[in-house]
């Protein structure tokens, strides 16, 4: 068994995340599946290293991605970008509608107040009780 890949360059390699690989390297040892050895880097640190048949067990589960994914990947991301700022733009245009109708709004009813105005000044001024256009005073004011 010689190691060949890190757990980085397997991810990078197969397209998917470190997570994931972590979890596959998991389920196969619960399975008793030896998937990567521990190798000392610098000195320094413990790095799990794919062995070979390590690599080829995880890549029956996930396939390498080949150049032409790859670039199907950047292509996917562009256009992704590219939706994302269509969708910022969109978010900027709704924000300003949103103020012009909160404008709008406003406007109404400093309208609704002007015209209720006007029409307490139009409306006839009440008439007076028959009593007291009788008598000249109403019957209240006793």
């Amino acid at each position: 068994m010689v190691p060949i890949l890190t757990v980085d360059e397997v991810s990078k390699k197969l397209g998917i995340s470190r997570k994931t690989v972590y979890n596959v390297i998991k389920k196969a040892e619960q399975k008793g599946i030896v998937l990567t050895e521990v190798v000392v880097k610098a000195g320094v640190k413990n790095t799990q290293v794919f062995t070979t048949e390590g690599y080829a067990y995880i890549c029956n589960i996930y396939p390498p991605i080949t150049n032409e994914q790859s670039v199907l990947n950047e292509q996917g991301d562009i256009f992704v970008n590219h939706l994302l700022e269509q969708l910022r733009q969109k978010d900027l245009q709704l924000a300003e509608k949103d103020r012009q109708i909160s404008q709008l709004i406003e406007q109404a009813r400093n309208y609704q107040i002007l015209l209720r105005a006007e029409q307490e000044k139009s409306l006839p001024v009440p008439k007076k009780g028959f009593i007291h256009r009788l008598f000249g005073r109403s019957l209240l004011d006793k």
